[in-house]
């Protein structure tokens, strides 16, 4: 049984909210890093770390606060952000969400700073995935035994 990285996938889940909050999608931030698409599916799932390449690229181009990334310390975006990405990271939904979700998110991740609550949240979302995997295995397949 392979074991899960929690840092990794708490990484993931970072890199995934600040590709929404700068408004790209997987294929156009990939197209940016002339990297495939599936490499940042990976990055967001917490299977892959991103290249210092990757990382450069993020802080240069976005002002990533890679500290915030890889640990959490800090804000999402360094003080020298090109694009004053921060000054709309207040107001900017994910994923056409609605303003709350970011909220919820980061509450989860100040939940997660407690052990007991963090190995719960983990658990949780480790099922969630597995179920959403079947399901989509399950309505991916062709119904052959019809």
């Amino acid at each position: 049984m392979q074991k899960i990285d929690i840092r990794k996938l708490e990484m993931g889940i970072r890199f995934r909210v600040f590709r929404e909050i700068i408004d790209l999608t997987i294929q156009q931030l990939a197209d940016q890093l002339g990297i495939s698409p599936d490499t940042i599916e990976e990055y967001e799932e917490g299977l892959a770390f991103p290249d210092i390449q990757v990382l450069h690229f993020m802080y240069d181009n976005y002002g990533l606060n890679v500290n915030w990334l890889v640990g959490r310390v800090g804000e999402m975006f360094n003080e020298k952000d090109p694009k004053q990405l921060k000054k709309l990271f207040a107001h900017k939904p994910l994923s056409g969400s609605d303003p709350s979700r970011l909220d919820a998110l980061m509450e989860l991740f100040e939940l997660m700073e407690i052990p007991m609550i963090e190995e719960s949240i983990m658990a949780a979302l480790l099922e969630v995935k597995t179920l959403l995997k079947k399901q989509a295995l399950k309505t991916a397949k062709p119904d052959s035994e019809s």
